[in-house]
């Protein structure tokens, strides 16, 4: 059997895979361009379980590739997380995930989705980019949706992007309805965003019980300590879209005085805080130079 667990966005796919294979009571997995590889102990790191090398092919050639070798394996259950980069693909990056799902369909592979239905986040969070990195990858970005902004000008990103971002996110999620629509019909499972943070047991319970495979209970309660880790990093994200920028906006429009050093704040949160005072508040924050000041009654004096 050929089990696929993906979905537009990176949603904690990863996590899903080992957890399947470490839960099966698998020591070892197949990989199509390494061969059988030791599993993890523990895949987390401090933002995700990208300790865990999953079969990870991106696009539809690399997904028949390691198709066609999967077959040839001999292996049993053997699992992957193919993904269409978006990044590089644009707008067809929708057309070219129906001709994924089409061909894991077709291929009759056991298919879960993680599917998005939170408005956030907005950027990219788990992937460990440092602010150069993120600097490129969000130039990238901007170029793909063609918004003008000055290349390598951090201010000049840091604006276009806060003023597309939120307007952006609610056109993706209006497009991904109509996706998930046509596509969930055609996998074996799917789960919301929601429902595999907040209930990740249940969802692999019922991925098990849908292939009809048996859960290592020895396994359990070690797994359950790994799951805490990996979810703390959640968390944290649903604190700062739901509380901290509140409490940030707030705190610049009424001019009273918050130490934002606790925050870490780089470009994509220095963005976030500037769309949600246009959208929440109404007001333009106008920064003179690159620098983001780190108290909010500094702040409120460059409101527009």
């Amino acid at each position: 059997m050929i089990i696929a667990f993906t979905g537009v966005h990176g949603l904690g796919q990863t996590f899903m895979d080992w957890s399947f294979n470490h839960l099966a009571g698998k020591d070892s997995y197949w990989h199509y361009q390494k061969g059988l590889m030791p599993l993890a102990n523990n895949p987390t790191t401090n933002q995700n379980a990208h300790g865990h090398y999953k079969n990870h092919p991106a696009g539809l050639d690399a997904t028949k590739e390691l198709l066609t070798k999967a077959k040839q394996a001999g292996i049993d259950n053997i699992t992957f997380y193919p993904y269409i980069d978006g990044l590089s693909e644009g707008p067809e990056t929708l057309r070219l995930e129906e001709q994924l799902y089409e061909l894991l369909s077709k291929e009759d592979v056991k298919t879960f989705t993680i599917n998005l239905t939170k408005p956030y986040p907005y950027f990219f969070m788990r992937n460990g980019a440092n602010e150069d990195q993120a600097l490129d990858l969000l130039q990238s970005w901007l170029k793909s949706d063609s918004v003008a902004f000055k290349e390598d000008d951090f201010g000049s990103i840091r604006e276009a992007m806060a003023f597309k971002i939120i307007s952006n996110r609610k056109k993706w999620l209006e497009s991904l309805d109509k996706f998930y629509h046509k596509i969930n019909p055609t996998v074996a499972r799917y789960f919301t965003d929601d429902e595999w943070v907040a209930q990740t047991e249940d969802c692999l319970r019922t991925i098990f019980d849908d292939l009809s495979i048996k859960i290592d209970d020895t396994r359990l309660a070690g797994w359950r300590d790994i799951r805490s880790k990996w979810v703390a990093f959640h968390e944290r994200v649903k604190k700062w879209y739901e509380i901290d920028i509140t409490n940030i906006t707030r705190s610049i429009i009424e001019n009273k005085s918050m130490d934002l050093d606790q925050f870490d704040m780089g470009i994509r949160e220095q963005a976030t805080v500037m769309a949600h005072l246009m959208k929440d508040h109404g007001r333009r924050l106008l920064l003179p130079t690159d620098y983001f000041p780190k108290d909010t009654k500094e702040l409120h004096r460059l409101l527009k």
